[in-house]
């Protein structure tokens, strides 16, 4: 299993690159021709939506998702692709409202990417081929990597090449997300509902039986739901907030931005690859949540771009610490295949909803109060998300530790596998 993990996280990164490259390519051209983020923001934002209100209407979209999630990835892939093959046959240059359908088209199969992604980690932990936590950094280091990856190669594209190239490279990474059922078989053809995959352990273990429904559980769930959207809070302020404090508080260069990005970036990466102890991962968890407050705080006061790349590494590492925890404690806790597709809809449409229409909201308050006010604004926030990450962590920790009890009572799920 580890060789195939270590080609799913590779097939994933690449082809999660190219939602980054299209991200960077769409805003930035937006930018240049409209002078404003506000009318792509509010696409992205309501396309986000559209997804989950299909799957509430169309009960057989939602089961087909938690039953062949795989299959139903390569299928958004290969729909993203022929968005992207009909935009690069439109006539140059392409026009604004073109550019637009284009990202609220594209918006609807990265959401339901996004979805499959977790619901097939999801059906791994159920199986026992991947911990929690092993799902969780895998997702996390795929999605850290083609976001890193496709950052880079999609500013240098358009810059020197143009956007036209910039979608041929796009159509290429849409290329390996559709063909992953055919390069990852045994894994497709495992992850499928009702059926048992080989257990990690090839020796003789009695599984214990995960509960079906329990308060704790449940609102374990409900937690890492909300625990979801307040680092989304934090990620789209930071986004938004710390390039205006950067270019118009600081007057930094551009090249002094992209360095501060990249170490961010770094710091987001390492903490998918480096693993605590388990009874060191609650300090873990607390000193990030502090970290969030001093570093957005920090990132106002500096003005050294070396301090300032230094609490960008340390801002990555944190965020991402509790990104990946909160992923972990849904992974964990899902009963079922069904119930896991439920929950990937809930986080996608948060995490989608949330990072589109963020933007707006802040655009209307700088506007409204100056671009002086970027950099408190960043503070603020940091230390709000860092206050509500601590109550969410501590009630956290209080209810896993009851469903552990409840799962250390419960009755063996059965037979040696």
């Amino acid at each position: 299993m580890r060789m195939r993990k270590y080609w799913l996280i590779a097939l994933l990164a690449v082809t999660l690159s190219g939602d980054t490259m299209l991200t960077v390519a769409l805003v930035w051209t937006a930018l240049a021709s409209s002078k404003s983020t506000l009318p792509l923001g509010l696409t992205l934002a309501l396309m986000s939506v559209a997804p989950y209100a299909l799957q509430s209407a169309f009960p057989q979209l939602k089961s087909w998702i938690s039953r062949a999630p795989l299959h139903a990835f390569a299928a958004a892939r290969g729909a993203g692709l022929l968005v992207a093959v009909g935009a690069l046959l439109l006539p140059s240059p392409m026009p604004l409202w073109t550019l637009y359908g284009v990202a609220g088209a594209f918006t609807i199969t990265v959401f339901i990417v996004q979805q499959c992604i977790e619901t097939t980690m999801a059906s791994l932990v159920l199986r026992d081929v991947l911990s929690a936590g092993e799902a969780s950094r895998m997702s996390q280091t795929s999605i850290q990597l083609g976001a890193f990856t496709g950052g880079a190669l999609g500013g240098m594209l358009l810059e020197r090449a143009g956007i036209r190239f910039t979608f041929i490279a796009l159509i290429g990474t849409l290329a390996v997300g559709s063909l992953i059922p055919a390069l990852l078989r045994d894994e497709v053809g495992g992850v499928q509902r009702g059926r048992q995959l080989p257990s990690r352990d090839p020796g003789p273990q009695v599984r214990p039986a995960r509960p079906s429904r329990s308060s704790s559980r449940s609102l374990l769930l409900w937690l890492a739901l909300l625990g979801v959207l307040v680092l989304t809070i934090q990620l789209g302020s930071y986004n938004y907030l710390f390039p205006i404090v950067m270019q118009k508080g600081k007057l930094w260069h551009a090249s002094d931005y992209g360095l501060v990005s990249a170490s961010a970036g770094v710091g987001a990466l390492l903490a998918s690859l480096i693993v605590v102890a388990q009874r060191a991962e609650r300090w873990q968890v607390l000193a990030s949540v502090f970290v969030i407050a001093l570093a957005d705080t920090g990132l106002w006061i500096t003005r050294s771009v070396v301090v300032a790349m230094a609490l960008t590494f340390v801002l990555g590492y944190a965020f991402n610490t509790l990104r990946i925890r909160q992923r972990t404690l849904i992974f964990e806790n899902v009963a079922s295949d069904q119930e896991g597709a439920e929950w990937a809809a809930r986080t996608t449409v948060v995490f989608q909803v949330t990072k589109a229409a963020l933007p707006i909201l802040l655009a209307l308050v700088i506007d409204a109060s100056g671009v002086t006010r970027a950099g408190p604004g960043l503070a603020i926030v940091g230390c709000a998300v860092a206050a509500v990450l601590l109550f969410i962590t501590t009630q956290q920790g209080r209810h896993a530790s009851l469903v552990a009890i409840a799962r250390s009572t419960a009755p063996s799920s059965g037979a040696c596998q």
